[in-house]
């Protein structure tokens, strides 16, 4: 008896994308971000100045998180997986605006809310693991049900470790934070560091001060749908004969602000610390030379190209 042809077609292959033209476009943005980050990290090594105080860590640190995003980005884009850079975009752009912010005015008070505000919070999450503590009651009771942790994910002692938290947090350094700006018996001592200042309760609140109202509405509302789960049918496929799931590293037509977004916020970040910190010429011209010479020619293509470069189409 003769098999007959099945009418319903097979699960589509989620993971690979085989779209040469696709992946060659990839490589190409990726080496843009490449050469974005090294740039960035010529910077971060040439900025930072000898024997600087100790709060100048702080802005360093931001920019360091903002180069280790978009390196991120640099990975996912050069595989073909493009959608997912939007987390990592988000990330950047909150640094970035972070950056902006603690270099715009009262440099060493917001430095220092910054660091203070990271221990803090370091501590607080270190006691709700920590054994020795009364806070980790209720997550060592949720881990010992746990059907995947419950074998291997038991709390640990972090007496050392707490003790180094607080140590540092009762420095003298941060004396004038505490008395000036933070309340710790206060609720709103839980608040982020920039609200201290007399700055946002919140990173939407932080992008309107800082100019950049629209771009939080772009990245946070309108092209990371997939972040707020606005769209989670968008990966299933119907046709007339079945239904499957769309490839997850599918053409996407926000590679382009991925790479724009991604070179551009490094670049600025290098900008805003050359003109804080006061660097040489000597140094400033040769940062600035070689963004000419390794950024700018693979940047501009993409500018130019139109934004339809890349159609998303479902597979067939």
């Amino acid at each position: 008896m003769a098999k007959t042809k099945p009418k319903h077609r097979p699960l589509l292959h989620m993971r690979n994308n085989e779209d040469q033209v696709y992946l060659n476009l990839c490589g190409r943005y990726s080496d843009c971000i490449d050469s974005a980050v090294d740039l960035a990290c010529n910077a971060y090594g040439w900025l930072m100045p000898r024997n600087a105080p100790d709060y100048y860590s702080s802005p360093f640190s931001l920019y360091r998180s903002m180069i280790e995003r978009a390196d991120a980005c640099s990975v996912l884009v050069r595989a073909g997986s493009t959608e997912t850079c939007s987390y990592q975009i988000r990330g950047i752009f909150e640094a970035e605006l972070m950056l902006m912010y603690m270099l715009s005015a009262n440099l060493k008070v917001r430095a220092r809310l910054f660091a203070y505000c990271r221990l803090r919070d370091g501590l607080r999450a270190v006691k709700r693991i920590s054994s020795s503590e009364s806070e980790s009651i209720v997550v060592k009771r949720d881990l010992e049900h746990d059907s995947v942790l419950s074998s291997f994910a038991s709390l640990k002692d972090h007496s050392v470790v707490i003790a180094e938290y607080e140590s540092m947090m009762n420095g003298p350094k941060y004396s004038a934070i505490k008395t000036k700006y933070i309340d710790p018996v206060s609720k709103n001592n839980r608040a982020p560091w920039y609200q201290f200042d007399g700055g946002a309760t919140s990173i939407e609140q932080l992008a309107r001060m800082c100019g950049y109202g629209g771009r939080y509405e772009f990245l946070y509302r309108d092209w990371s749908k997939t972040v707020h789960v606005q769209n989670a049918s968008d990966g299933v496929v119907h046709s007339q004969d079945s239904s499957g799931i769309r490839p997850i590293r599918l053409p996407c037509n926000n590679i382009g602000v991925v790479v724009q977004y991604a070179t551009a916020s490094l670049t600025h970040g290098m900008i805003l610390l050359m003109d804080r910190v006061g660097v040489g010429q000597e140094i400033r011209q040769r940062l600035l030379q070689q963004y000419e010479q390794d950024v700018s020619p693979k940047i501009k293509p993409i500018y130019q190209e139109k934004e339809d470069v890349i159609t998303v189409r479902d597979p067939k």
